[in-house]
């Protein structure tokens, strides 16, 4: 499983590339900041590799793009000698987001030789030796890159739909960002009219089936089970429906989901109340129609470093120099939502 990964050639979009100089290399009697990357001598694409927000310096005399980790924000890890950059600061971007391209920029006489990728990252710290000018740095094929949509999210609101009021609870596990991976959604529904009461779980799986440019990740919510409770004498109908939609990372503790005009939602679910079998013709549609949502992660944050997924929790000898994130409710007044807290689960 790829949950927590460190840097190279493949996590920073340059396949079949290698790299050509380690971190602490000696030149000229100054130990190397981090590490190059070859680019078979020609421009390429590279993408960040981590989810972070885009910082300074950018651009300059070496080509420079900054971006800050999301799960360290305290950290600066730098991507140098670009011949292009495709980024802006402040902005959000994820390790497939292309960040620029591999090049030879450089100030005039200081060494550069030949196209490639300069990749250092630079958490606080101290002790290093004095060619660094005060900075302390890492080396990057040691350094953790979490996939920070891994984990378990959750949503909680309340809506009016005709005679019901009903209390929705979602609890939305994911294995990861990665396509070709399958996540699982269980909504419970408590559906109230007068004095009965229904209480419904439903499931969907939720295979990714795509990444976009943008940063989301496309789903394809699959209907799974449901119960049938029966409450003053009526039997509940409901059942979930197949959809589909985007999920996006909008910060280390907030996903949205992107749900298009036409998709009719993510969770799609139909269903009638009957006292004898359920008729099909008599069904009443209820979907998600808002094309903005928002998820909050657990409050059980993974701590930086640790990976409850994998079996081997890779360790960070720097992760006691590290930002703690606290989390920040982003929740759209449309939808009414109400978190709680979650523990996070092994899916």
């Amino acid at each position: 499983m790829e949950a927590i990964l460190p840097f190279s050639p493949n996590s920073l979009g340059l396949s079949g590339e290698r790299i050509t100089a380690l971190f602490g290399e000696d030149r000229n009697g100054c130990p190397h900041k981090g590490i190059d990357i070859s680019s078979s001598r020609t421009s390429k694409p590279f993408s960040a590799g981590v989810f972070g927000i885009v910082g300074q310096p950018i651009g300059g005399q070496w080509g420079t793009v900054t971006v800050n980790p999301l799960h360290a924000p305290s950290v600066r890890i730098q991507y140098l000698h670009c011949t292009n950059i495709s980024v802006a600061s402040g902005q959000l971007v994820t390790p497939w987001t292309v960040l620029g391209s591999t090049g030879a920029t450089a100030p005039p006489n200081s060494g550069i030789t030949g196209i490639h990728l300069h990749l250092q990252v630079q958490p606080p710290g101290s002790g290093a030796p004095p060619c660094w000018k005060g900075r302390y740095f890492v080396d990057p094929t040691k350094f953790s890159t979490p996939d920070l949509m891994r984990g378990t999210w959750y949503r909680e609101y309340t809506r009016v739909q005709g005679p019901l009021t009903v209390d929705y609870k979602e609890t939305w596990s994911l294995p990861s960002s990665i396509v070709g991976q399958t996540g699982r959604v269980v909504l419970e529904a408590i559906a109230y009219s007068g004095s009965c009461r229904w209480h419904f779980i439903m499931d969907w799986r939720l295979p990714i089936t795509g990444r976009r440019p943008d940063g989301s990740i496309d789903a394809q919510a699959n209907a799974g089970s449901v119960n049938r409770p029966v409450s003053c004498g009526i039997t509940g109908g409901w059942k979930p429906v197949s959809g589909q939609g985007r999920l996006a990372l909008r910060s280390r503790d907030t996903m949205e989901i992107l749900v298009g005009p036409s998709s009719g939602g993510m969770l799609q679910r139909i269903g009638n109340f009957a006292t004898g079998s359920v008729d099909d013709e008599d069904q009443m549609t209820f979907v998600v129609t808002e094309e903005m949502e928002y998820l909050a992660k657990s409050a059980e944050l993974t701590p930086i470093g640790v990976d409850p997924f994998a079996t081997e929790a890779p360790t960070n000898a720097f992760a006691t120099a590290l930002d703690e994130v606290s989390l920040k409710d982003a929740t759209p007044e449309a939808t009414r939502a109400h978190f709680g807290v979650l523990d996070d689960e092994i899916f």
